[in-house]
């Protein structure tokens, strides 16, 4: 494969601007905030994972869901695009993070390269660097910590199906028994501690039994069934509406849904329970409260507080109680779920204040050293005391300090001069030469990712009632556009000067001349230099 380390790859993704979280919203976070409750979806390749069970997951049983595909999707097919390969792999991450905000799930990968379809596990696994994607799954389960694993797929290798399908259940259930174990691959442990999950299930249907008939006739005895299409009356939507969206952002692969309603039975078939049990529901002698946290349980009953008390009119009432649940937590020593829930408190006081924050600059594509005007808009719409101290570009550190009372509904603009990192904007999984089976990310905290972080962003300082807290928001490019209103669009830092080729391909005739046209765009003004190809054999002449 060719080298990609020179390529830079920039994925605009337009959006509209997002309309503030309402009330249902901020109600449902809430009752998410009083579950402590991880699960871990693993399948092949973007659109592989079943959205109706991550959406109901993350919706009506509120835990933490996230999706572990084995790939980017990079041997898939474009349906909306000419790219192919390492550039398809980008467009399909991207989709794939659309779907989670959709619904509400997260989402992870190991390094394997989709490479195109495979006939077996067998065969996949001499394409894949079987022990380094077996770290990678290993890795994402002692970071993520969860309660039960669900597969899409299952282990039988008799029966046909995609290799790459296969494998990674078979991937899956091994983890399940090494991430416990200290002895496998211990170079995480400087990272994520040993985890052992408490379950493992097959998320079946009558479509991997041939038909309705045989799957009618099957074993249910280690089966749960799911209503994956419960309605919430407080978003007035059911989990199969929002499941259709998410699948719908699949888009290069034509995997555009209808939105369906009403009961639909899906079913959890158990392979694995560390304690040898056979639940009658997904989390059967698991504690999935406060309880579970060394003195969490005062915490839990402030939240079931929070949630009685809620006032849908004035969410901005709930920041007294959401400062003292800070408090209580903030007090908590170290751990996983303090980590995990004082960031979830965080984004709860935003939203009850109503808090709009946005960093905005002139243009979507900068290069390292170049000075850019940043435009910082703050604005509290609650009656609550908010101070801000300061702002930090972060990643041009550049800090401004301030003190200013932010009044009722009154916007506070700040423009600020800052100067762009070196670092390119290259998705990291690119930068090293790949193998035909294997992404290279020498960086452990890197792998797995799901994508880069924006490359700039400010850091706002607010004083919350004499509370101090931190909230980040990406540097984002912004237009109006006259048919479609606002337009946000990523920050990209590239070289000063980019270069592509008229044709990506070109055939020559020996001994024949050909010209070869290049394109070249300036990033920034006033940029010279001299533009020449190196050509690696003697034998061939560049004229000029």
């Amino acid at each position: 494969m060719r080298s990609i380390i020179q390529i830079i790859f920039f994925i605009f993704i337009l959006q509209s601007a997002a309309g503030q979280t309402g009330s249902a919203d901020i109600y449902k976070d809430i009752e998410k905030f009083g579950v402590l409750a991880n699960v871990l979806y693993v399948a092949a390749h973007p659109d592989d994972e079943n959205t109706r069970m991550i959406s109901y997951m993350a919706n009506h049983v509120a835990a933490n869901t996230t999706y572990l595909s084995m790939t980017r999707g990079d041997g898939g097919q474009n349906l909306i695009g000419h790219e192919i390969r390492e550039m398809l792999g980008v467009i399909r991450t991207h989709e794939l993070l659309g779907a989670r905000q959709i619904d509400g799930g997260h989402q992870l990968f190991t390094r394997a390269n989709d490479f195109g379809y495979s006939k077996t596990a067998a065969e996949t696994f001499t394409i894949w660097d079987r022990e380094g994607v077996l770290s990678d799954v290993v890795f994402a389960i002692r970071k993520m910590k969860p309660d039960v694993i669900i597969n899409r797929f299952n282990t039988d290798t008799s029966r046909p199906n995609h290799g790459h399908h296969t494998g990674s259940a078979i991937l899956s259930v091994e983890a399940f028994d090494l991430a416990n174990d200290p002895k496998a691959f211990p170079e995480q442990l400087k990272l994520v501690d040993p985890w052992q999950p408490r379950r493992i299930y097959f998320n079946t249907s009558w479509f991997f039994y041939g038909s309705r008939e045989n799957f009618d006739k099957a074993d249910k005895s280690k089966m749960i069934a799911v209503d994956i299409g419960t309605f919430d009356e407080v978003t007035g939507e059911s989990n199969s509406e929002i499941a259709a969206r998410s699948r719908s952002m699949h888009k290069s692969q034509g995997f555009g849904s209808a939105e369906t309603r009403g009961e639909s039975l899906d079913y959890l078939d158990l392979i694995k329970d560390s304690k040898g049990v056979i639940p009658k529901n997904i989390f059967e002698g698991i504690d999935i409260t406060w309880n579970r946290v060394t003195g969490g349980g005062p915490i839990g009953e402030k939240v079931k507080m929070l949630e009685s008390n809620f006032n849908f009119k004035s969410p901005s009432q709930s920041i007294p109680i959401l400062l003292d649940i800070h408090r209580m937590i903030s007090s908590l020593p170290d751990s996983y779920w303090k980590n995990i829930k004082i960031k979830e408190c965080n984004q709860l006081i935003q939203k009850c204040l109503g808090l709009f924050a946005e960093a905005r600059t002139t243009k979507y594509e900068v290069s390292p050293g170049q000075k850019i005007p940043v435009s910082v808009e703050v604005i509290n719409r609650s009656p609550a005391n908010v101070v801000l101290q300061k702002i930090t570009i972060q990643g041009a550190d550049t800090t401004y300090n301030y003190n200013e009372n932010l009044q009722y509904n009154l916007g506070y603009l700040k423009e600020i001069q800052s100067i762009v990192p070196d670092n390119l904007s290259i998705p990291y999984w690119l930068r090293n030469t790949a193998t035909e089976g294997m992404y290279n990310v020498p960086d452990q905290h890197l792998r797995g990712t799901d994508a880069d972080s924006s490359p700039i962003t400010a850091e706002l300082r607010i004083l919350i009632e004499g509370v101090p807290f931190t909230f980040t928001t990406p540097v984002t490019y912004k237009t109006v556009d006259p048919a479609e209103g606002e337009i946000y669009r990523p920050v990209s830092i590239t070289p000063p000067v980019t270069i592509a080729f008229d044709d990506p391909s070109l055939v020559f005739n020996v001994g024949k001349d050909r010209n070869i046209n290049m394109v070249l765009t300036a990033i920034q003004d006033s940029v010279s230099g001299t533009l020449h190809l190196e050509i690696p054999d003697a034998g061939w002449k560049v004229i000029p």
